[in-house]
């Protein structure tokens, strides 16, 4: 996993790397356990939601059971919890890589209570109505509410040292995803950003451990 500090960019989210057509990656055998309960919208990759009466029942905080599974390739797979490192590079003083057992010791520990929803909820509505949708369709159960524990996202960007002229955060995942464009195929890291100020003056959420 990495997170880039970049400069205006005017994109609110990471396209697919223009590099040379490859196949998709289609590594799917050590998938998790899913919850035979969930409603799958598409299997491989993987995404599914809940029934709508059980996250209703389920109260403000969703249980990791019923939570809202979103996938855009196969899951990455870690041998222990010690391979993983979270590198921040960019317009930062200081390059970091941090390992898991460092983000352990050297941050603050904190939790946050946050909803999480994927931007397609209730995408089916919009096909029923007649409307053309692309993407997984998805019913009004791609949403979740968690007890998120972690560091916080500004400690680890301060410890890197922003430099001026920074406007987003980029967070680029170890998800191998896959689609289409213009009739061809791109292999990329799925990623997102964010504003810089949100990252260190607004969130108070963290990097997950």
């Amino acid at each position: 996993m990495s997170s880039h500090v970049a400069n205006n960019t005017g994109a609110s989210q990471q396209q697919p790397s223009q590099q040379a057509a490859a196949q998709p990656h289609e590594n799917y055998t050590n998938e998790p356990r899913r919850n035979p309960v969930l409603r799958v919208n598409k299997e491989k990759p993987f995404n599914a939601e809940p029934p709508m009466p059980l996250l209703v029942r389920s109260g403000l905080v969703t249980p990791e059971q019923l939570f809202l599974v979103r996938n855009h390739g196969p899951v990455p797979l870690y041998e222990s919890l010690g391979s993983f490192s979270l590198t921040v590079d960019g317009l930062v003083l200081s390059r970091l890589r941090l390992t898991m057992n460092e983000l352990r010791a050297g941050f603050e520990r904190v939790t946050v209570v946050s909803t999480v929803q994927c931007a397609g909820n209730r995408r089916n509505d919009f096909a029923r109505s007649g409307r053309k949708v692309k993407g997984v369709g998805w019913e009004a159960g791609a949403i979740s509410t968690g007890v998120w524990g972690g560091v916080r996202l500004m400690d680890v960007l301060n410890r890197a040292h922003i430099l001026e002229g920074a406007k987003h955060v980029v967070f680029e995942g170890d998800d191998d995803c896959y689609e289409e464009q213009c009739g061809k195929d791109y292999t990329f890291k799925y990623g997102a950003s964010i504003p810089i100020h949100k990252a260190v003056y607004v969130m108070s959420g963290g990097i997950n451990k």
